[in-house]
């Protein structure tokens, strides 16, 4: 929290300090109070939340961000397989989103190690106003059901038609390697190889369509979505309970890429993506902006 208070400059009446369980699950009873206190604490000048802390990641069946941008949503729990709350900040134009919708969206500033937070706040930081070119990679993988954002990707959105700084592509192979210039990707496995010999540019995205890569603790049996963080993403996105192989509850890459692209942060780009967030776990710097101007 205070590396990033200094990276980004964080006024002091915008900072929360509070009183949290080492666990990796808080209860809605447990987490209540937590949701109180941030609420009383911020002005509505602040339009955003870091939240800085790996641990926990989840409030029962909710992601940590969907429950501190949303509060807690008791109904999904029953049938995880099922639909929370949309999003009102899905795909809109909008600049600010407490102003607008009464909703702050979050991010972790999580990681593996703190090195690794460390290194994804720098990355975060130095991405900014870079204007950068390169690719992003739809994985069509062996795991057809998880593949499902590259087969629904609409055809006329490949190549350069979304944005002159990115070459979008459907791949088909399970995993990518030796790149420098991948922006963008989308995976489509359970866990994913050789994520460490890509050199990714700062302010990189990377996620994968699996059931519960947002359990940052580990311990799932799939692959945690701090794998990307702590081989070079700047952002990542995972679930923390069964969501069944439902496109909203995941990024939509045509959105994702067209925001961040288009000069908006990390965590605008990242939350307009997602119209059911009520599972997701967003991680990143928030206020990367590569095409920033």
């Amino acid at each position: 929290a205070n590396y990033y208070v200094a990276k980004r400059g964080i006024l002091a009446q915008n900072i929360v300090h509070l009183s949290i369980p080492l666990t990796n699950q808080l209860s809605s009873d447990q987490f209540a109070p937590i949701k109180a206190a941030i609420d009383a604490a911020l002005s509505s000048q602040v339009e955003a939340i870091a939240i800085a802390w790996t641990q926990p990641s989840r409030v029962e069946c909710n992601s940590m961000t969907s429950a501190v941008t949303f509060g807690f949503m008791p109904g999904t729990c029953a049938n995880t397989c099922g639909f929370g709350t949309f999003s009102p900040y899905y795909n809109t134009n909008s600049k600010r989103p407490f102003t607008d919708f009464r909703i702050r969206p979050s991010m972790m500033l999580a990681g593996l190690t703190i090195n690794d937070v460390k290194a994804m706040i720098d990355r975060g930081v130095a991405s900014d106003g870079t204007q950068p070119r390169g690719k992003a990679e739809l994985m069509s993988t062996s795991d057809s059901l998880r593949s499902l954002r590259a087969l629904i990707y609409p055809a006329a959105q490949i190549g350069f038609a979304l944005s002159p700084s990115v070459n979008i592509e459907i791949k088909n192979a399970d995993f990518i390697s030796g790149t420098t210039d991948t922006l963008f990707y989308f995976q489509g496995l359970a866990s994913v190889q050789q994520i460490e010999t890509n050199q990714f540019p700062p302010g990189a995205v990377a996620d994968h369509l699996t059931s519960y890569g947002g359990i940052l603790e580990g311990g799932s049996g799939q692959m945690n979505a701090l794998d990307f963080i702590a081989k070079g993403a700047t952002g990542t996105f995972g679930t923390v309970s069964e969501p069944c192989a439902y496109a909203a509850k995941f990024p939509d890459p045509l959105i994702m890429i067209k925001n961040y692209t288009s000069g908006q942060t990390l965590i605008e780009s990242y939350w307009k993506s997602v119209s059911q967030t009520f599972q997701g776990v967003f991680v990143g710097e928030p206020l990367a902006n590569p095409w920033g101007r």
